[in-house]
């Protein structure tokens, strides 16, 4: 496999710490593991050691804070825990000391506030969520203080004016909300606090008179307000 970009293993089951660190000496990018539910804290401590910039271990449903603390040692860019539907605060703060850019955990449909607050102490880039489908005011005001730049919540298709708010406090370059298929007044008016660069919402097609001059306001000083999809203002 020397010289290699990818080792795709989407059919394994079951992994040791032993077999892990030889895979580990893979000398590409991208480790694959797709196949693996679950993984122990020393067999995740041997994958950590791959050197290459992505580990994908999309099929893991559960992690704990052991593992989590074994797998925040790998070195790379990109770690992929997509398959994960539950992170308690515990394995959230372990797993936030992953010191690569991307964490992508868009399997985790809900996250409270103790997790939430624990994840935003990640130093890297960006937090990709895209799985949350709700999101409380609490969790959302935890999640802001994330300071890195991406905060990434596409799956969120409604959102309310005090979750909004709290999110608008996000101090990042890019607030990502494209699961959004309608928007209030009340809410794009609690959004007009977000101070960044990028406010992307392109699951809006159609917008009222009142939320689009609350637009207007959060697009005020910021670089782009990006609705692609737009194709309907109602004014009444």
């Amino acid at each position: 496999a020397k010289g290699m970009g990818i080792l795709h293993l989407p059919n394994l089951t079951t992994l040791d710490a032993e077999t892990a660190r030889a895979f580990a000496g893979f000398e590409g990018n991208s480790l694959d593991l797709y196949g693996l539910t679950t993984l122990d804290a020393d067999t995740a401590k041997a994958l950590a050691e791959f050197k290459g910039k992505q580990l994908r271990l999309n099929g893991l449903t559960t992690l704990d804070a052991a593992t989590a603390t074994a797998l925040a040692e790998f070195r790379g860019q990109y770690l992929h825990l997509n398959g994960l539907t539950a992170l308690d605060a515990d394995a959230a703060r372990a797993f936030a000391e992953f010191k690569g850019r991307y964490p992508f955990l868009n399997g985790l449909a809900t996250l409270d506030a103790g997790a939430a607050q624990a994840l935003a102490e990640f130093k890297g880039d960006g937090l990709h969520l895209n799985g949350l489908t709700t999101l409380d005011a609490g969790a959302a005001k935890a999640l802001a203080e994330f300071k890195g730049q991406y905060l990434d919540l596409n799956g969120l298709t409604t959102l309310d004016a005090a979750t909004a708010k709290a999110l608008a406090e996000f101090r990042g370059s890019s607030l990502v909300l494209n699961g959004l298929t309608t928007l209030d007044a009340a809410t794009a008016k609690a959004l007009a606090g977000f101070a960044g660069k990028t406010l992307r919402l392109s699951g809006l097609t159609k917008l009222d008179a009142d939320t689009a001059e609350a637009l207007v306001a959060v697009a005020k000083g910021m670089g782009i307000l990006h609705l692609p999809n737009l194709t309907t203002l109602d004014a009444e």
